[in-house]
């Protein structure tokens, strides 16, 4: 199941701004498994996203704008930075 999500990060394109985020969580990841006989660990898998919208200050949508190396650094920002884990508080 996919879900929508927003993220304020900075601006790799080297204005000093932030940008709003809007992305899909295409996979949450799951952990790696270390506590355990070397035979049975897992290294886990990070999050996987992909990008829907991307806001600069003047409210205009940049996506089709931004360098594979500006995207990359967005979305590196997103997978270090936002709590995938918000909605496993029950």
């Amino acid at each position: 199941m996919m879900a929508v999500a927003y993220h304020t990060c900075a601006d790799p394109r080297g204005s000093g701004g932030t940008l709003d985020v809007e992305f899909e969580i295409e996979h949450y990841g799951s952990p790696a498994r270390t506590f355990c006989l070397p035979e049975d660990s897992e290294p886990g898998e990070p999050p996987e996203i992909s990008l829907i919208s991307v806001r600069a200050d003047d409210d205009l949508d940049i996506i089709d704008l931004l360098t594979d190396d500006e995207r990359n650094k967005i979305e590196h920002e997103i997978i270090e930075d936002y709590d995938f884990d918000q909605d496993d508080d029950y």
